[in-house]
């Protein structure tokens, strides 16, 4: 006989812990199931969460999951100039974070099946019907995707036009110190329509990565990077990559008793990528729908659309963000090196009263920066801050 549920989320990354967590706190019968047979293995990411994604989604971290903090985002651009943006965050051990979110719903009454890749689904008489690649059969009521960068609802079920995505590959390396900083380079003569980064984990250990458009020679143009720098790299302890959402959200997140979130709905920060905020954050939002939900005994599309229009108006406004990313990718690098000279050295102090003042400067001096989109660029970059899910 198939069990039954209130909610069943479909992956234990982040955001399906987090909608787990409150869908079980507020007394819906909820299961997880993950397809791998170690939750949070392998860490596919930076690692990276913001203090205010924290208080935003409700989440007080223990410290077992802290690899190191650090004190905000530098961006370097191709002259070496660095901007900071000051906002305070931790750098995770992204897979005890995710083991700690899954026990903590677990304690709080959901059920997890590892190993339970989905392979079918079908909504039938109100209810979800889900099955296994193990042939594990159970219905559910509502269903939360957050499978993934595959969005496995929208393509099972052939819902919406598929996003975009983008490749990412990373060296988790011991062996060299960096500053207290998340460091994002903007160097486009290593890397194609993408960036690099450096990622502080603590005691002498960082995340050193990159994301391109292109993956066919991503691995080599990361080591002609750590090359040129000099980066003295004692040991290479994981290695890491994948893909991305690059390019916004599935036009329909929602659908009779259904709704995706995170990277499943192509829920990523345009700019810089990061995801972990933006599905934490859909999560909690999917868990109080789900609610509403089965206490009206409604599970129509239409309420379910509520779930969309809730985090649209929370959300960062993804077509000027994707305007912005376009226009910086099709920037030259002398150009870039003139825009950063107009951004002040901390980009959180960027009043009004600078912003007309730096667009007349610019105006005056560089004209050509504004007619090659330098305004929607640092728009871009003000959208990558923390209160606008930027990490």
């Amino acid at each position: 006989m198939n069990k039954f549920y209130d909610v069943a989320i479909t992956g234990a990354g982040p955001g399906g812990a987090r909608a787990a967590i409150a869908c079980a706190q507020a007394g819906l019968k909820t299961v997880i199931l993950e397809k791998k047979k170690t939750v949070g293995e392998p860490v596919h990411c930076g690692e990276c969460l913001s203090e205010y994604a924290l208080e935003n989604s409700g989440l007080s971290l223990p410290e077992h999951v802290v690899s190191t903090r650090v004190k905000g985002v530098r961006v370097i651009f191709p002259n070496g100039s660095a901007k900071k943006l000051i906002e305070n965050g931790y750098i995770l051990h992204k897979e005890k974070f995710e083991q700690w979110m899954v026990q903590t719903a677990c304690e709080k009454g959901a059920t997890l099946h590892l190993n339970s890749r989905v392979t079918n689904l079908a909504r039938d008489n109100g209810a979800w019907e889900i099955e296994t690649a193990s042939g594990k059969k159970l219905q559910s009521k509502i269903l939360i995707d957050a499978s993934g960068v595959l969005s496995l609802a929208n393509r099972l079920l052939k819902l919406t036009k598929p996003f975009r995505t983008i490749s990412g590959f990373q060296y988790h390396v011991d062996g060299f110190d960096t500053n207290d900083f998340i460091n994002f380079y903007l160097w486009p003569e290593f890397v194609f329509k993408g960036y690099l980064w450096v990622i502080p984990k603590g005691d002498n250990t960082c995340n050193v990565g990159l994301i391109s458009e292109n993956s066919s020679d991503i691995r080599q143009r990361l080591d002609n990077f750590i090359k040129t720098n000099n980066f003295r790299i004692i040991k290479t302890n994981r290695i890491t990559g994948g893909r991305l959402p690059a390019s916004g959200p599935l036009y329909e997140t929602y659908g009779e008793g259904l709704m995706i979130i995170g990277d499943a709905a192509g829920f990523t920060s345009p700019l810089f990528e990061g995801g972990t905020h933006l599905a934490v954050k859909s999560g909690c939002i999917a868990a109080h729908i789900a609610k509403k939900a089965v206490e009206l005994n409604n599970f129509s599309k239409e309420l379910f659309s509520l779930y969309q229009k809730e985090w649209k108006k929370k959300f960062p406004p993804y077509k000027k963000l994707l305007r912005g990313k376009k226009l910086y990718f099709d920037m030259p690098n002398d150009q870039l090196n003139l825009l950063a000279g107009y951004i002040p050295e901390e980009m959180e102090e960027f009043s009004i009263q600078k912003k007309i003042r730096t667009g007349l400067l610019m105006l005056l001096r560089n004209p050509g920066l504004i007619k090659k989109g330098s305004i929607p660029i640092m728009k871009a970059f003000e959208y990558s801050r923390a209160i606008y899910y930027g990490w």
